[in-house]
């Protein structure tokens, strides 16, 4: 016990390194699986995979990286050094890393870490993603309904999103213009598909406001995440 009490100082600003990177991997995560309308990220075991990966592995590389074997002086700048290296961790991952006691190409474990997680949800999500996805399209191109309100919602949910800079919002405005000019429906509608880059929770909302059929809407609404 004395033993484990010893260490335990070092254990917790190890983890603190990958307490700092959590938010900033699942939040890379996320935006990658945007286009994933049934992802459930708290029911999905790739999930928790990728938690622990990217709060393992910062931990360990830094616990290596900054010689905690040897027991360093536990002080604000031990502190500093883990926050900053949780901050920068995902920068930091693409390198090959000298820790004293060999090379470690962390560049290459982290990528083969992270596939690993990619090809797991791609694994359970593709097929009904691309089956959401071409109905989606089969149902506007088929029913032609008035996409006016649904363009407007759009311009209106990326106008007043604040997590956007001024940059992607005036790219957005482009995008958008370029789809109310095309007067192919199905490349219209193709073009409209990459403009539904919206939070997953706000999807059904979406779909109803682009006309939708009610056949559609009752296929796919219920198996959408409520949150």
């Amino acid at each position: 016990m004395n033993w484990l009490q010893s260490w335990e100082p070092y254990i917790a600003i190890a983890l603190l390194t990958g307490l700092i990177n959590l938010p900033i991997s699942i939040k890379k995560l996320l935006n990658k699986c945007q286009s994933l309308p049934f992802f459930k990220p708290l029911s999905t075991i790739a999930f928790w995979w990728w938690i622990l990966v990217n709060l393992a592995l910062p931990a360990t590389v830094f616990w290596l990286l900054y010689s905690i074997p040897t027991k360093p002086t536990v002080n604000a700048d031990l502190v500093t050094k883990a926050i900053t290296f949780g901050l920068i961790f995902t920068a930091f991952a693409n390198a090959r890393v000298d820790t004293g006691f060999f090379g470690v190409d962390i560049e290459k474990f982290y990528k083969y870490l992270t596939q690993f997680t990619y090809d797991r949800i791609a694994a359970s999500q593709t097929r009904e993603t691309a089956a959401f996805w071409t109905d989606f399209e089969a149902d506007l191109n088929q029913n032609q309904p008035d996409i006016s309100e649904g363009l407007n919602y759009l311009e209106n949910y990326f106008q007043n999103d604040v997590s956007l800079d001024e940059i992607a919002k005036q790219d957005y405005q482009k995008r958008l213009y370029r789809v109310r000019q095309m007067t192919v429906k199905s490349e219209q509608t193709k073009a409209i598909r990459t403009l539904i880059a919206i939070r997953r929770r706000d999807l059904p909302e979406v779909l109803k406001r682009f006309r939708c059929s009610t056949a559609f809407l009752n296929k796919y609404l219920s198996k959408l995440p409520k949150q």
